[in-house]
């Protein structure tokens, strides 16, 4: 008599894989879901600061130490905002949806600051291309005028952040 082989069946085996791969297919997507909106959340986290950042170094007048891009390429730029009146620093779009730069404001030029890029996927929507914060309390000023806040975002989720015209920066609520 030949005793029974112990073990699973092809069919229990085809089952088991199947089941298994369904899960871990559900899970990737979601784990790619979670991924897209956490950098959404970070890339306007990041703007958030930023902007935070051009309304402090103009409230306390601080100097750039020189040029950082081909904003400035000629000697003069070293020393322009030693030289001139620092008018305050401003965070601009420059007609990007996905790129901005601070920038200081000396005039007749302005030396970049910071230049950043959002992740793949992710850029503003909205009409405001630039944001000035005037130094010593001198206020804010959009462009276009009136529009007071940027939409940061991707398909799946959008964070909005607005600015008051009396320099409140605030990070408003998701929207799906």
């Amino acid at each position: 008599m030949k005793a029974w082989a112990r073990g699973f069946t092809l069919i229990e085996l085809l089952i088991s894989f199947s089941v298994v791969a369904l899960i871990a297919g559900l899970g990737f997507a979601s784990f790619n879901q979670f991924n897209r909106r956490q950098q959404v959340v970070n890339a306007a986290q990041a703007l958030l600061t930023d902007l935070r950042l051009a309304q402090s170094k103009a409230q306390n007048m601080e100097i750039p130490p020189g040029p950082t891009s081909t904003d400035c390429s000629k000697p003069l730029c070293a020393t322009l905002c030693q030289t001139n009146p620092l008018v305050g620093y401003q965070l601009d779009f420059a007609g990007s949806l996905t790129t901005y730069s601070l920038k200081a404001l000396c005039p007749p030029l302005s030396l970049v600051v910071k230049t950043v890029t959002f992740p793949s996927g992710i850029q503003k929507s909205g009409g405001l291309t630039s944001v000035t914060f005037k130094s010593l309390r001198g206020g804010v000023t959009f462009a276009p005028e009136g529009v007071t806040n940027v939409v940061v975002g991707s398909t799946i989720l959008t964070k909005t952040i607005n600015i008051s015209a009396g320099g409140e920066i605030s990070l408003g609520d998701d929207q799906p």
